[in-house]
């Protein structure tokens, strides 16, 4: 039997457009639902690698906090609930987008408010694992944080970017970097 298609873009925007788009202009409104229905498109292709749980996990297993740290262009709100619906929402213990900290990477700001919202974590005992040099490895490591190089699903080897402290090839590389680090 075959299963319900997913229902259509526009319905599932809606809600989110109607509080957003009240009192604005139309072209505003307009420019919103596009980049709200172009997010929802993308995010229908976006799939975990099958140890990304498990990585997860284990190192909330270990006692650590975890946050993620994004610069999407996705509106919070939809970012958060593609990350519930993949279920990582749930194993992680802050999320800080650029949109609501008022910073993208590789600003500070954005960094200082993940790990004010860790609990006040200090730089000197945060690991930062991201794929891009500049934005993720070279923004943490100015303000005195560990770096690794997320290498499974892009590697970012741009000429001008700095040299992680870690590279990881597969996800539970960064098991590797946590020991270390301890």
């Amino acid at each position: 039997m075959p299963t319900s298609p997913a229902p259509p873009v526009a319905s599932r925007i809606s809600p989110i457009a109607t509080s957003r788009c009240a009192n604005r202009a139309s072209a505003t409104c307009l420019r919103f639902v596009a980049r709200a229905s172009a997010s929802l498109f993308a995010a229908t292709a976006r799939r975990l690698a099958a140890t990304t749980h498990a990585l997860l996990e284990t190192l909330r297993g270990r006692g650590l906090r975890l946050g993620l740290v994004s610069n999407a262009f996705d509106p919070p709100e939809l970012a958060r609930a593609e990350l519930a619906r993949l279920g990582v929402l749930e194993r992680l213990d802050a999320v800080v987008f650029s949109g609501e900290a008022g910073a993208r990477k590789p600003e500070a700001g954005i960094f200082l408010a993940a790990l004010e919202a860790l609990g006040g974590v200090p730089p000197e005992r945060a690991l930062m694992v991201g794929d891009r040099l500049r934005e993720d490895v070279g923004g943490a490591a100015a303000l005195g944080m560990a770096t690794c190089q997320a290498l499974w699903f892009e590697a970012d080897e741009s000429a001008d970017g700095p040299e992680p402290d870690y590279r990881a090839f597969t996800q539970m590389d960064v098991l590797t970097a946590v020991r270390r680090l301890s």
